[in-house]
């Protein structure tokens, strides 16, 4: 454990964007994050309540196993419990190929605090964002959800320069 906590030299950086949820305290409080995670049999009390312990607060992409509807549920209310914000995993089973897909998806999920987005797919190329998943998302920014939910991409990897534009 830290005996002492130093305070870093402010420095100012002009105008900067960021991003926090309400579910975990607001804009003062900084999501801090796991790629992956719970595990299968982790989705207990003592487990949330031990990343809590460690200042995780935003879960980015569980596991395959909470593609199950009653696995994701209880993922969602464990993460409300203790003060987490948390993306609903990309799925064959979660989702959405339509606008109307979307809606229902966020209808259901809105119900949990910390349901805040969707983390579609993992490490995708630009022509997949541009190919599958804009043309649902430029739908969807047309309902009543589209203003409260966020999107995870971990997109345009390095090593996919092969298949993307290169940028840098």
């Amino acid at each position: 454990m830290i005996s002492e906590i130093k305070r870093a030299k402010e420095h100012y950086t002009g105008k900067v964007y960021a991003k926090s949820f309400d579910c975990v305290g607001g804009k003062d409080v900084m999501p801090i994050g796991v790629w992956s995670g719970p595990d299968e049999g982790m989705e207990t009390d003592r487990f949330y309540r031990e990343m809590q312990e460690l200042g995780i607060n935003l879960l980015i992409s569980p596991p395959t196993f909470l593609e199950h509807r009653s696995s994701l549920e209880k993922h969602l209310a464990l993460a409300d419990r203790y003060g987490m914000a948390a993306f609903v995993p990309y799925s064959e089973k979660y989702f959405p190929e339509s606008k109307e897909q979307m809606i229902e998806v966020h209808r259901e999920m809105s119900r949990y605090s910390s349901f805040v987005g969707m983390t579609h797919r993992d490490e995708l190329t630009y022509g997949e964002i541009w190919a599958d998943y804009v043309p649902v998302i430029r739908a969807f920014r047309e309902t009543e959800y589209a203003g409260k939910y966020d999107y995870y991409f971990n997109a345009n990897p390095i090593w996919s320069g092969v298949l993307s534009p290169r940028f840098f």
